[in-house]
């Protein structure tokens, strides 16, 4: 579904005039995207705006629908859930103090609104002729390849298009090339730590994890079935664990499925913890009431089921418990991000994980360099629990000679240049058919590599270090079998 840039948008330049309205007060590198995704949008028709959860997208992409507020075009947001409409639909409203439009089931249509914040599964089966956008906003755009949001997309050839996210990849690690045609990446996790926009946080690792061996992986994502028969291992340490770690601090609970964050919501119950349960069928009168009622600090744990990872913005909330293992480094990071707003008497987040997903997918304010095509070399850092404070800590293994165990399939431990150039050439015919990066491990394997070499292949590929680890026991496997 890639639009070109001829293809994709208004047929010509949008001039921005400014006239008479609202000034939103930006910091200083929201105003730098604003002027960016201004010129992209002009320049490719559409473009996909990357930002940290907590950075502020909503106060962004407003500012850009201001632009075109101000010349009197039509604005569009597209979101996937409730709360994300009414937090869009009043910022637009009291940012511009242009009159606001919804589009969802049991709201009544305003087709004179100059701003329309559409559910997206509602504007899929409606027709809404009147709505002409000459600027689609999407909220949370790494969900803007499914079908719904293309349909939608199909109705409006010649608008502009923006999509905002914090991870900008699709669940199965795919990227968004096919949907928007640039991208703009705003700064890291940690540069917003240190200019006091986001909170510093501190991970701990629980003693019993979830165990994801044997879990088979859908759409990119380990197997719901398979992860609630696994979660169950944990349920008599969950308490005891945010007791010891986070007790008593306003804290927000991730778990596999409805039942699992049930009985979760009863075991903080029993302990005496004022705890309730969210999932996508929760009536919307009770969700309203459950979400009032945690913002004001009258429940203190509120556990959940694919509700909260998203466009949930409470910066009150004090910790995050992950008893959800993922795949997915997008869902690792919305879950986590849920916690890092700061707030008044808040001086740092906690993050409480029953999962190895800090050790899949280090740590949140690691380096990640988003692109279209979903990549982002992930850093080379050493991470482990720290037994006596239960703290994930980075460390220097030590120097370890493993010589002895290598020889005999592949003398020396220096780096090869017919290795690196074997490497190199797969790499390019893997890239340019578009295979995955494991692909040219099969290629290179039979030139024997040492640790050495296999761990920057792992590097090269953007693969953790035990990926290394686990090759060259593949090696001695193939070496024996060849004796």
């Amino acid at each position: 579904m890639k639009r070109p840039a001829h293809k994709h948008g208004l047929r010509t330049q949008i001039i921005f005039r400014n006239t008479t309205m609202a000034q939103i007060r930006l910091r200083p590198y929201q105003v730098d995207l604003v002027d960016d995704a201004l010129a992209n949008l002009n320049r490719h028709g559409s473009t996909l705006l990357q930002l940290p959860t907590g950075g502020g997208k909503t106060v962004i992409f407003t500012s850009i629908g201001q632009k075109y507020l101000q010349q009197g075009l039509q604005v569009l947001v597209l979101v996937h859930r409730k709360e994300l409409l009414s937090q869009a639909a009043a910022k637009f409203q009291a940012i511009t103090g242009v009159a606001t439009g919804a589009i969802k089931a049991g709201i009544k249509e305003q087709p004179a609104a100059l701003v329309q914040v559409a559910s997206v599964q509602s504007l899929a089966r409606r027709s809404c002729p009147w709505l002409k956008p000459q600027l689609i906003i999407t909220d949370e755009c790494h969900h803007s390849n499914a079908a719904t949001y293309r349909k939608i997309y199909d109705r409006f050839p010649d608008a502009h298009h923006l999509g905002v996210s914090a991870t900008p990849r699709r669940q199965d690690g795919q990227g968004l090339g096919d949907v928007f045609s640039s991208m703009i990446r705003g700064p890291q996790i940690r540069q917003l730590q240190s200019e006091g926009f986001l909170a510093p946080y501190r991970l701990f690792g629980a003693e019993q994890t979830i165990s994801t061996k044997g879990v088979k992986k859908q759409c990119g994502d380990y197997s719901i079935k398979q992860l609630s028969k696994a979660a169950v291992t944990i349920m008599g340490d969950i308490v005891t664990t945010w007791e010891k770690y986070a007790g008593g601090k306003q804290t927000v609970g991730f778990c596999v499925d409805v039942q699992h964050s049930q009985a979760v919501t009863q075991l903080f119950q029993d302990a005496g913890v004022t705890a309730a349960h969210l999932d996508g069928k929760t009536p919307e009168v009770e969700r309203d009431r459950i979400l009032q009622d945690f913002e004001q600090g009258r429940i203190t744990y509120l556990s959940n089921c694919g509700i909260i990872s998203e466009g949930f913005d409470v910066p009150g909330i004090e910790a995050v418990q992950i008893m959800r293992p993922t795949a997915s480094v997008a869902l690792y990071l919305q879950q986590i991000g849920r916690a890092l707003r700061p707030a008044p008497g808040k001086d740092h987040a906690i993050v409480l994980d029953h999962t190895e997903n800090w050790l899949q997918h280090g740590l949140p304010c690691d380096s990640r360099e988003w692109s279209l095509n979903g990549t982002e070399p992930q850093q080379d850092r050493f991470l482990q629990r720290n037994d006596a404070t239960g703290l994930i800590e980075e460390y220097e293994p030590p120097a370890v000679d493993l010589s002895a165990q290598i020889e005999e399939i592949s003398p020396g431990l220096k780096l090869r240049q017919e290795f690196v150039e074997a490497v190199q050439d797969a790499i390019a015919i893997q890239e340019g058919r578009g295979y995955k990066p494991g692909w040219v491990w099969f290629q290179v394997r039979e030139m024997l590599p040492t640790l050495e070499e296999t761990r920057w292949l792992a590097k090269r590929l953007g693969y953790h270090w035990r990926w290394a680890l686990h090759k060259q026991a593949e090696l001695r496997e193939l070496a024996q079998a060849l004796v």
